[in-house]
């Protein structure tokens, strides 16, 4: 009982910093650049999904190619749904000090997650926040039952909705245990945001629980990606019937 009030406390508190976006910002993260990975050509058929990401200078995501590469993966596993990523926005950012602190210090609660929003990022969605190895390793996506669970009695987290934080581990797959070839962290997260896909018991597949994790999946996950609210349906005659 101790525990989940002081939970709701500190999120009550923290709520307060996202009306103070400009500040916020200032104290997350310093703005080095912005770069844009382009959508590829348009294919009938095929739905795109844009990307916002802000990337740690210093992360091991930040090697050359890296990023791309990362994304043409992920791309590649939801293709078996007829859904690709579109256009990246990055921002290369050098994490602050005080940042780095409160992901270590709170790497077990939303502090150090929702400080990261309350800085101004465009409406554009998902977002992942991606930082190197000096946090521990993490890989979360905050979809809609997420954020709906998070906030039944407490403070609404909404402005979590579609975001997902990964560390430097994740550019490989060895963080992860039975991972294969085929698999990727960033595809799994993002496919918990896009389909708010659960994981499953199903050995070879991208979702799984078990020891045989990779890049498949099933016809009933893909007809949940492609239902995603931020799906850009320009690569389609027309877009789906609304349920």
């Amino acid at each position: 009982m101790v525990d989940k009030i002081k939970v709701k406390i500190l999120l009550f508190a923290l709520s307060s910093l996202l009306s103070l976006s400009s500040l916020a910002q200032s104290r997350i993260w310093n703005l080095e650049r912005e770069e844009k990975i382009p959508a590829p050509p348009v294919t009938l058929g095929i739905q795109q999904i844009r990307l916002q990401i802000v990337m740690d200078s210093r992360s091991e995501w930040a090697t050359p190619g890296m990023l791309p590469a990362q994304i043409a993966k992920a791309s590649k596993i939801f293709r078996q749904c007829d859904v690709e990523f579109g256009e990246v926005e990055v921002k290369i950012v050098s994490f602050t000090s005080e940042t780095i602190m409160g992901m270590n210090k709170e790497s077990t609660s939303l502090a150090g997650e929702r400080n990261l929003v309350a800085g101004e990022l465009s409406p554009t969605r998902p977002a992942i926040f991606l930082f190197g190895t000096q946090i521990p390793e993490s890989a979360r996506a905050y979809t809609y039952s997420v954020v709906k669970r998070l906030s039944m009695g407490g403070p609404k987290v909404e402005s979590l909705k579609d975001v997902t934080i990964l560390t430097g581990q994740h550019c490989s797959n060895k963080p992860v245990p039975g991972a294969q070839a085929s698999y990727s962290t960033l595809a799994h997260e993002l496919a918990h945001l896009a389909g708010d896909l659960t994981h499953t018991e199903d050995p070879n597949n991208l979702m799984t629980e078990g020891n045989l994790k990779t890049g498949r999946l099933n016809a009933d996950q893909c007809e949940k990606i492609r239902q995603y609210s931020l799906i850009n349906y320009s690569g389609l005659k027309s877009p789906p019937d609304c349920p």
